[in-house]
């Protein structure tokens, strides 16, 4: 019984072992990943996109996450034509 139990324990400290290494290198990639994503949208910003100045706090957001340049601010930019999903 007495090695069934050591046996049993050792097993179980080095699964908890391994899944310690892991969330370890886990942690790792996504801290170079946030790095990354953080120097990107620093340096795109900076690189002359559009100007975004006086656009209302929804305008902001459906270009952020949607990529939608307001009708306003399209004016005066031509634009190519859309090459959508199926050709639309």
């Amino acid at each position: 019984m007495e090695v069934i139990k050591l046996n049993s324990m050792i097993v179980m400290g080095a699964i908890v072992g391994v899944l310690a290494l892991i969330v370890a290198f886990q942690t790792i990639q996504i801290m170079g990943l946030n790095n990354k994503i953080s120097g990107a949208a620093v340096t795109s910003s900076v690189s002359g996109g559009i100007d975004t100045t006086g656009w209302s706090a929804d305008e902001l957001m459906q270009y952020e996450h949607h990529g939608i340049v307001p009708a306003r601010a399209q004016q005066g930019q031509q634009q190519a034509p859309s090459q959508g999903v199926g050709g639309c």
